[in-house]
């Protein structure tokens, strides 16, 4: 049995991944802010995951103890960067990158990412206490 396997695992795993790679997406808008004609981009992850989640689903029920339980967090979609497609420029030479909200989503970002170590915290002492250890 793989432990680490369980849904909240994985479910933590990609959204700290999507974390990272919303990094990384920001920070490189960040350091394009002065180049001509740079489109900023952004990593499009909750809207996809919302979409997959709407309703797809058939509500099911296991007949006999024996049959495989049917888990409805199997959905994945990966995280996508897309480039900002928005006529707006914030300069005069085309590029349309704002700093200050860079800025912001930066911070927002490594707030969310400082949440997310966090549950994973929670979900191993959660773990070592099942398992039977003392959790310090």
């Amino acid at each position: 049995m793989n432990l680490f396997n369980r849904s909240s695992f994985v479910m933590l795993e990609q959204s700290m991944n999507t974390a990272a790679l919303r990094h990384n997406v920001i920070s490189n808008n960040i350091a394009n802010a002065e180049v001509p004609n740079f489109k900023r981009s952004k990593v499009v992850f909750e809207e996809l995951l919302q979409k997959e989640m709407q309703g797809k689903y058939i509500p099911m029920i296991r007949s006999h103890y024996k049959h495989m339980p049917i888990d409805r967090h199997d959905v994945r979609p990966s995280p996508e960067v897309v480039e900002d497609q928005t006529n707006r420029t914030m300069n005069q030479n085309g590029n349309n990158v704002d700093l200050d909200t860079e800025m912001a989503m930066l911070a927002q970002n490594q707030l969310h990412h400082q949440l997310l170590v966090q549950q994973l915290s929670h979900e191993f002492q959660m773990l070592r206490t099942s398992i039977g250890g003392s959790g310090s």
